[in-house]
């Protein structure tokens, strides 16, 4: 076979295929190669390689005065099982410019939309952290203030209560009274009573004579809550009755 004849052979088999590829996929376009970057989607992998090997041959056979098929055998075989396959695909009614249009939007869509999920994911993690450390900061000081403030505030009322209210106790039942320096006990037939001490603002220190004090209330504090006083000469709880308490 001549090389003319093997040209025309090259030729009519190409045109054959862009013909059914036109007719089934509807595409446009310069060359064979053009049309099955539009379809490569829509056929086989092992199809659209023998189509490429055709469209090559076509393209050197055209454009290279001295190019000759290796072995003409072989592609015939390719190009006739290539348009046998063909002819039993199924038409498209859709255009294939738009597909690959369509196709390729879709995928810059996709592209921004992960960009936008991704930049939205971290904003809201960083809004999520900064809630949670609002949070653990609001718990802390809600717990500061609870333990340093108003622990010690209900531990201060809880006694004071207890001191204003006279605590009535039967002497037969061993009553151990704590923090001896906060009450004063006295006995009265089988009860006893146990009241708070009242408040004072004077200090023992080391005053036990009338002349040393400035007032009836600091003497009476005196001779009730500091030793070695010198200031109730006739026992009966009331000093200095000359010179403050008379």
């Amino acid at each position: 076979m001549t090389n003319e004849q093997e040209l025309a052979k090259i030729i009519t088999y190409t045109r054959e295929i862009e013909s059914i590829l036109k007719d089934k996929f509807n595409v446009q376009g310069k060359g064979l190669h053009t049309y099955l970057d539009k379809i490569s989607f829509k056929i086989d992998e092992q199809l659209l390689k023998n189509l490429r090997y055709i469209a090559t041959i076509r393209n050197k056979s055209m454009h290279e005065s001295e190019f000759q098929v290796d072995n003409f055998i072989r592609y015939e075989n390719v190009a006739q099982k290539s348009i046998s396959k063909l002819k039993e695909l199924k038409k498209s009614p859709i255009n294939s410019n738009n597909i690959n249009f369509k196709r390729n939007r879709g995928k810059r869509v996709s592209s921004r939309n992960n960009k936008h999920r991704t930049k939205r994911n971290s904003s809201d993690s960083i809004i999520v952290n900064l809630i949670k450390n609002i949070i653990y900061v609001i718990i802390f000081i809600f717990l500061f203030i609870i333990y340093n403030f108003i622990v010690p505030f209900i531990k201060n009322i809880s006694i004071d209560t207890r001191l204003n209210d006279p605590i009535k106790v039967d002497v037969n039942e061993k009553y151990i009274v704590k923090e001896n320096e906060l009450f004063i006990e006295k006995e009265v037939k089988n009860v006893i009573y146990i009241t708070s001490k009242p408040k004072s603002n004077f200090r023992c220190r080391g005053k036990i004579y009338c002349s040393q004090m400035s007032s009836c209330e600091e003497a009476t504090f005196y001779i009730n809550n500091c030793p070695n006083t010198k200031m109730d000469g006739d026992g009966d709880g009331i000093p200095c009755r000359r010179q403050w308490c008379n």
